[in-house]
């Protein structure tokens, strides 16, 4: 984050559609005086400059209703995604000093808030369910069922497999409940890690057959 002497504040988003670098402003005044129009952010529409509870200006990208009796109004700004209730407050100052431009709370840290979202819960489901069937990890099909929309898929789903401590707490439950219903015992483990040998002796790459019987050992006391 760059402070200037005009009252702009530069940030860098490092992914997603929004990646780049984005002008905030630190009053409205600054905001008019760069030509933008500028409107209070609970009425702030795509393109418009929405001004914040405590005063910043920064740019609407979206602004999305999800509905049906009730209706909710979601922005996506430069320097956070917000839900719009009536007792909604923002504050991008907040946002600006955790940089945490993606999130809908300064304060969520990010494994956590990736961990709730239903493409984790169903990425952790296929990682269980392969490593139960063929004892190893299809990177690239995880990779498709986590986020299609990245360039490097196998990179994504192991960042967020191996990674992530919520997202390893997870695999860790899910696998003890599919052990104990399956009545997995140490051979497996035995198994695994006489597979991942072979595997290495012909591919070169057991990483992810180790990883996973190493799991399952955690689960069954013999690490």
């Amino acid at each position: 984050m760059n402070l200037d002497l005009h009252g702009t504040v530069e940030i860098l988003r490092k992914r997603g559609a929004l990646a780049g670098s984005h002008l905030v402003y630190r009053s409205e005044f600054a905001a008019r005086e760069a030509g933008h129009t500028t409107v209070y952010w609970k009425r702030a529409q795509e393109g418009q400059w929405a001004i914040s509870d405590d005063g910043y200006a920064a740019e609407v990208f979206q602004r999305k209703v999800y509905g049906g009796r009730q209706p909710r109004v979601f922005l996506v700004m430069a320097t956070c995604r917000v839900w719009i209730n009536a007792n909604a407050v923002l504050h991008i100052r907040d946002y600006l000093k955790a940089g945490k431009y993606s999130a809908t709370t300064p304060n969520v840290d990010w494994n956590q808030r990736e961990s709730r979202l239903m493409r984790t819960r169903e990425t952790v489901s296929a990682y269980v369910a392969m490593i139960l069937r063929d004892g190893f990890a299809d990177w690239e099909l995880l990779g498709r069922v986590y986020r299609s929309d990245q360039k490097d898929l196998g990179a994504s789903a192991r960042r967020l497999i191996l990674r992530n401590p919520a997202v390893q707490r997870m695999v860790h439950l899910e696998l003890a409940e599919a052990v104990r219903a399956t009545g997995t015992d140490e051979a497996f483990v035995i198994d695994g890690i006489k597979d991942a040998i072979e595997m290495a002796r012909k591919k070169g790459d057991a990483g992810t057959m180790l990883k996973g019987a190493a799991i399952f050992g955690r689960m069954l006391g013999m690490e």
